[in-house]
């Protein structure tokens, strides 16, 4: 038969059968912001775009306040507060950024936002050579357990430099 004849002269890939296929990972839907999430979204994209127009600033914080009166958690209430209070450090508003920060602390944040108030916290109590509530501060940052990695390096940087501070002056 001439197809036998045909396919004896054939040579298969001897090599072990590989897949090819790509795994491919489905993101899971992101959830449902809800009214005060989304504004939160832009007054932050607003934020981190401050330097590149004038009106970012300002835009970002009517935003920050308008999420302050629509629906949403308390952590978004606290996020809010939080971005607030960096606008006031920005415009070298200290006593404001300081209620504003205490304010984000009492409204529930989450644990990203509450080791950076902390750590800000912890730098305007230091600024006013209040060594004893900036530790305070700074420690509360390190204990909060999801905290960034950035703010918890901040505390740390920020603890050291008290504590040399204060082993200078006793020397």
């Amino acid at each position: 038969n001439t197809e036998s004849a045909r396919l004896s002269t054939v040579k298969f890939d001897a090599a072990p059968l590989q897949r090819t296929a790509k795994k491919v990972e489905v993101a899971a839907p992101e959830p449902e912001l809800s009214p005060a999430g989304k504004t939160l979204q832009k007054a932050e994209s607003l934020f981190s775009a401050r330097n590149e127009a004038p009106n970012n600033l300002q835009e970002s914080k009517n935003l920050f306040i308008k999420a302050l009166d629509q629906k949403g958690e308390a952590a978004e209430r606290a996020q809010a507060w939080y971005g607030m209070a960096r606008i006031a450090l920005i415009e070298k508003k200290g006593s404001t950024a300081q209620q504003l920060f205490e304010k984000t602390l009492e409204s529930s944040p989450d644990d990203f936002v509450r080791g950076w108030t902390d750590v800000q916290l912890g730098s305007i109590y230091r600024s006013q050579h209040d060594f004893a509530q900036a530790t305070k501060y700074y420690n509360d940052a390190l204990a909060v357990s999801g905290a960034s990695d950035k703010a918890k390096e901040a505390a740390k940087s920020e603890l050291n430099a008290i504590s040399q501070n204060q082993e200078k002056q006793t020397q």
